[in-house]
């Protein structure tokens, strides 16, 4: 049988698909892969990508779309993310954004990648 699918994610690991190639957006620390959708997004793929990576929680930016859209994101749905084990960097559900990765834009990610 197959390796069970891995369905959590460091903040350090959901950083890294931050591109065109690879765009995941978190949703109240649920993480989408939205890669495949990018170019039918009615926003744009701008509006997507300024957000990838985890940048900031769309959540808020969920409450304008309509049901249907919404259940299209669900089954783009990769997993959630977790507390980094090897440096604290986690998701703070509060300030919607990940804490300890985005300090400065370029900064290394604080963590080794599980």
């Amino acid at each position: 049988p197959p390796p069970p699918q891995k369905t959590t994610y460091t903040p350090c690991e959901v950083r890294r698909h931050n591109t065109i190639s690879s765009c995941w957006i978190v949703v109240s620390s649920e993480i989408y892969d939205v890669t495949a959708f990018l170019n039918s997004h009615p926003g744009g793929v701008k509006s997507l990508l300024r957000y990838s990576g985890g940048r900031k929680d769309c959540a808020s930016d969920m409450k304008f779309h309509s049901a249907s859209a919404v259940k299209k994101m669900k089954r783009m749905k990769v997993g959630r993310v977790v507390e980094c084990p090897g440096c604290g960097a986690g998701w703070e559900r509060g300030v919607g954004r990940m804490r300890d990765v985005y300090k400065s834009e370029g900064d290394d990610p604080p963590c080794v990648i599980m």
